[in-house]
């Protein structure tokens, strides 16, 4: 059963989707067990890029604006994740009271952006 009305994005090595009620147990563990930050034995497979590779492709079928993002500045591999896809530092700003830098990515159309879409799907 679908809770949402999300849709299904696929890469190379994941199925992006909404929650479903057959999550819960799985999810009820996650969330309460010491580790929620990160998921063991996933780290270091590119998973975050090819995620934000099809979410970037889908936000640009939507006719959405190139994305941005905001990372502060001591969140080193979410700016190593970013500087890979393409994103660029466009301002440093305040943000709950933590500076964050602004960084806008490829727009989807982008021929970095298609071939990167390209490398990470079926």
């Amino acid at each position: 059963m679908n809770l949402t009305n999300a849709p299904v994005l696929v890469t190379k090595n994941l199925t992006l989707r909404g929650p479903q009620k057959s999550d819960l147990p799985a999810l009820t563990q996650f969330v309460g067990s010491e580790r929620m930050e990160k998921f063991d034995g996933f780290e270091g497979k590119s998973l975050c890029y090819e995620a934000a590779v099809a979410v970037r492709a889908w936000a640009g079928s939507l006719g959405l604006s190139p994305l941005i993002s905001m990372i502060v500045p001591n969140n080193t591999r979410s700016l190593v994740l970013a500087a890979r896809l393409g994103a660029i530092e466009e301002s440093r700003k305040q943000h709950d009271g933590e500076e964050a830098i602004l960084l806008r990515h490829l727009a989807h159309d982008h021929p970095a952006a298609q071939a990167q879409l390209a490398e990470v799907t079926p």
